[in-house]
């Protein structure tokens, strides 16, 4: 639901200016808006001063800038903010900047070392197949007697053969015959590694440059790794393998011992800067005379009295507070806070997506909580995989950080949602529990064969939806006394349903007695007419939208179907296998491929039965979200809105 909220007139001393920003900094309860500057015939009232050009904001700004680098450039999770006094004592500024920069730096100097030998490490890594057929080939070599080192390494692609030849051609020319020879060694199937082995060292450097003039590609390992002999390179290769891992994890300690190190001066500072900003953007909604503040803004009404009387414990006479009345000309200002259960409040994050509901609108939160995981369930419908998705969310739980932690609930909600409808449709893996339900009344609906029956079920929980939309509208328009529109939005809901007696009273189905045929006929036309008398023509055309809304809904039966008929194809599959290992797996595969579509479909397609079908209908998307003065005490809390 939306919190009511109060619009109220802080009166402070102007001496006390900073003290009051404080408290109500550390409070966290008002949402401040700009201060009407009084008028009065000695103009005394005037805006505390301007929100830009203060010269004390630079170096603050520059702190907060400077702590939030540091750990972006360590690519560390900012640090919990420190206690309020260690906080509020970060308060010089040069001194500040000094030891932040030298920490900066250290930082720095540490992750550029991180660096590199994270790309020495991935050089190592990309040669390490060449590396392998070059000691194959040095192998051949020493095996051979030659013990002088290769003249140089080339690689060739595969299947270029006349690579090889000229090569060879190059290097009998170059060196003469006798004094040189060719070996290769296959890397990863790709490129051929050759090497020409000579005796006369002294002709190598030119030999080198007439091969790369005829555009062949010499293999070079990293730097890192000498320029020796090539068994010295070698053996350095496979040492730097060894001792980087264990270099590049004692980086990420020195990393990690800097931060713990200057923790809390890091955190006072940034978190000190900015509660001091915000103090500082605070004043220029402000107004003042030479002896007295005031401030308005926004309080929920439930706090306004635990408000008032903490004011009046800490300020005495010297600050008060008063409730304002809410013109109507400020209904649409009002900033939105949504309260709700600790069910329905993780799928508050739903509604995330779109902008903020507007104050005078409605709250669809504690629907959307039962029909989101009712239209999964209805779509996964299945024992086995309810309870993985249960498992899932177990785990997502302690793997997720506290502001993802609404993924886990909501996932625990669609798993049982899914155990719920699998009982419904005795679903255990698809069809592996057909044959032994333990009441003759189950499976209620079997999704394999009652496909007529699953479709109109769909169908009618779209009309449900739908009308539960319709219903919002209705409720809304009463709240605001708009009596014609609440007529329209009745009209509309009970057009829905006249269509239904309609379609069920007819020969074909014969669900409903015929006499009703007619009046729904009647209903209908008596309610389109009373459509466009309230809600207007354009309105009746769009009872044509409402018919594609609510047919939208068989899309719950096409993904249970689909999910449904792979579960049967993976249990078919696996028991025509031709052993029981097989079978197993193929089972196993196709099962884990269903779970992940049944995960994946029922989520996108719930979103878009809500977001397209259901939230227009009512939801006004012109609000703007409640932002209490106090950020630096909400993160305190832990409670900084993501």
């Amino acid at each position: 639901m939306i919190e009511r909220m109060s619009k109220i007139e802080i009166f402070g001393l102007y001496e006390e200016t900073d003290r009051l920003l404080r408290f109500l900094q550390k409070s966290g309860d008002i949402h401040l808006v700009e201060t009407a500057t009084p008028t009065d015939s000695r103009g005394q009232f005037r805006r505390l001063h301007a929100p830009s050009g203060r010269t004390q904001d630079e170096p603050v700004t520059r702190i907060v800038t400077e702590v939030e680098e540091i750990y972006r450039i360590a690519a560390a999770g900012l640090p919990p903010a420190p206690g309020e006094s260690v906080v509020e004592n970060a308060t010089d500024h040069t001194a500040c900047l000094r030891e932040i920069s030298r920490i900066r730096k250290k930082i720095f100097s540490l992750v550029k070392r991180k660096k590199n030998l994270s790309s020495d490490l991935s050089d190592l890594l990309a040669v390490r197949p060449e590396r392998i057929a070059l000691a194959q080939i040095l192998s051949k070599v020493m095996s051979g007697g030659v013990k002088d080192p290769p003249a140089c390494l080339v690689l060739i692609p595969e299947k270029r053969n006349e690579h090889g030849e000229l090569l060879a051609t190059l290097a009998a020319e170059h060196f003469g015959k006798g004094y040189f020879n060719v070996l290769s060694e296959l890397i990863d199937g790709k490129k051929t590694i050759l090497t020409a082995v000579y005796g006369d060292n002294s002709r190598a450097r030119s030999f080198k440059h007439l091969l790369w003039e005829e555009g062949f590609e010499e293999l070079n390992f990293p730097n890192r790794c000498g320029e020796g002999t090539l068994d010295d390179t070698l053996r350095e290769f496979d040492d730097l393998l060894k001792e980087l891992p264990d270099r590049l994890r004692k980086a990420d300690e020195e990393i990690a011992i800097v931060l713990e190190t200057h923790r809390e001066f890091l955190a006072a500072s940034m978190y000190g800067g900015r509660a001091f900003l915000e103090r500082e953007t605070a004043k220029g909604l402000m107004a003042a005379t030479k002896y007295a503040v005031i401030i308005n803004g926004w309080i929920p009404e439930n706090r306004l009295r635990g408000f008032s009387e903490r004011l009046d414990r800490e300020f005495g006479d010297s600050a008060i507070v008063r409730e304002l009345d809410i013109i109507h000309d400020e209904v649409d200002s009002i900033p939105t806070l949504l309260r709700n259960t600790v069910f329905s409040k993780s799928f508050e994050q739903l509604l995330r997506i779109l902008p903020p509901v507007s104050y005078t609108g409605v709250d669809p939160t504690f629907l959307n909580a039962f029909t989101f995981p009712l239209f999964f369930g209805f779509m996964l419908g299945d024992v086995v995989y309810g309870l993985l998705v249960v498992l899932l969310a177990l785990y997502l739980r302690k793997a997720l950080s506290p502001q993802f932690s609404f993924v886990s609930s909501i996932a625990m909600c669609c798993g049982f949602s899914s155990i719920f409808f699998g009982v419904l449709f005795w679903e255990f893996l698809g069809n592996l529990g057909e044959g032994h339900a333990p009441f003759s009344f189950l499976p209620i609906l079997n999704r394999h064969l009652h496909i007529k029956e699953f479709l109109v079920t769909a169908i009618l929980i779209g009309a449900v939806h739908v009308s539960l939309g319709f219903l919002m509208a209705a409720l809304k328009a009463y709240t605001h006394r708009f009596y014609r529109k609440l007529i329209g939005e009745s009209s509309l809901i009970s057009l829905i349903w006249m269509v239904f007696l309609l379609i069920g009273s007819t020969e074909r189905f014969g669900i409903l007695p015929a006499w009703l045929f007619d009046a729904a006929l009647a209903g209908i036309f008596i309610n389109i007419i009373t459509v466009f008398l309230t809600l207007g023509a354009f309105s009746v055309l769009e009872i044509f939208s409402i018919v594609a809304n609510i047919l939208s809904y068989s899309r719950l039966m096409a993904i249970g179907f689909s999910s449904v008929i792979l579960a049967f194809i993976a249990n078919s599959l696996s028991q025509t296998a031709g052993s029981m290992v097989s079978g197993f797996l193929i089972g196993f595969s196709l099962h884990l491929v269903n779970l992940a579509l049944g995960i994946f479909g029922p989520v996108i397609h719930s979103l878009r039965l809500h977001y397209v079908e259901f939230l227009p209908k009512f939801y006004e998307t012109t609000g703007r979200d409640f932002q209490p003065f106090g950020c630096y005490a909400n993160e305190l809390a832990g409670n900084v809105r993501q």
